[in-house]
């Protein structure tokens, strides 16, 4: 039974979060649309189980995301691991004239969904 159970990760404070650095995934190619928007390519695993699957089904070697809002665009373009999740809410409350609260909770969900689907990570300073 404990087998199965994954490992709990290390719970963090608030303070750790917003001084962490988020980071695109170096294996992934964006580049910026006609209109503004970030479209990012992302490539077909190659590991057995992404050959597995791409012998299984018709799976294309890259397909494309587009972020197709104006601030999602905005965020992705600094997630470069020298700002903070501060600075990326500092930027939103300043450009999109949002409230430290409305920019602190959509940048933060929406990194989240980027780091589930492992098109960013994050960069957390050591605590001592």
């Amino acid at each position: 039974m404990g087998f199965w159970r994954r490992k709990k990760q290390p719970q963090l404070t608030r303070e750790q979060v917003l001084h962490s650095r988020p980071l695109r995934n170096s294996l992934l190619e964006w580049t910026d649309t006609a209109d503004g928007k970030v479209m990012i390519t992302i490539p077909r695993r190659e590991d057995w189980v992404g050959k597995m699957v791409a012998l299984l089904f018709h799976v294309p070697k890259t397909r494309q995301l587009v972020l197709d809002d104006e601030v999602g665009s905005s965020v992705w373009r600094i997630c470069d691991g020298e700002h903070t999740i501060k600075d990326i809410v500092e930027f939103l409350c300043k450009t999109y004239k949002l409230t430290r609260k409305e920019a602190e909770v959509s940048a933060t969900e929406f990194l989240r969904q980027l780091g589930r689907r492992r098109l960013i990570g994050f960069a957390v300073q050591k605590s001592d």
